[in-house]
């Protein structure tokens, strides 16, 4: 979980794999030889020791719904406002695909697939750079060549 996630907190951890606290501080003894702890706030974080540089810039990704940036963890204030989380996470639970731009989700998406071409809805949370929109270009491309279809984007408020 740690090499994967890092840096994560205990807490992270025990809701991640469902372990009993004493079972996880057990799990994160065996293996705190190879990672770094710092505490931020007041909350111990685990960081993998080549963890040198987390800073994502520069990056633009469309994740799925679900996806481990934020189901991973209990916290979600490292990648995510808490006045956008109900815009990324329903009232039941339920994670909408989302826009992650240097590490942080500035948006949600949807893909509605035609018979002939492919809509990519974007709905960002606040104004859109010329990085992404370029970026976002690049990458419709690309997808575009692989289904072999027309794509569209569609920006939504």
């Amino acid at each position: 979980y740690f090499t994967s996630h890092a840096p994560a907190t205990l807490r992270d951890f025990i809701w991640w794999s469902g372990l009993s606290v004493s079972e996880a501080k057990k799990a994160v003894e065996m293996i705190k030889s190879s990672f770094i702890l710092e505490t931020i706030d007041g909350i111990a974080y685990l960081f993998r020791n080549d963890q040198s540089d987390i800073s994502q810039n520069n990056s633009l990704y469309l994740l799925p719904a679900f996806d481990e940036l934020l189901i991973g963890y209990t916290n979600r204030s490292a990648t995510i406002n808490s006045v956008d989380n109900p815009k990324a996470i329903s009232n039941n639970g339920m994670f909408r695909p989302i826009i992650v731009e240097n590490g942080r989700v500035t948006g949600v998406w949807k893909r509605t697939s035609q018979k002939t071409k492919v809509m990519i809805e974007l709905t960002f949370f606040s104004g859109v750079s010329d990085f992404v929109i370029n970026a976002l270009e690049s990458e419709i491309k690309k997808q575009a060549l692989f289904l072999d279809k027309e794509t569209e984007l569609v920006f939504t408020k």
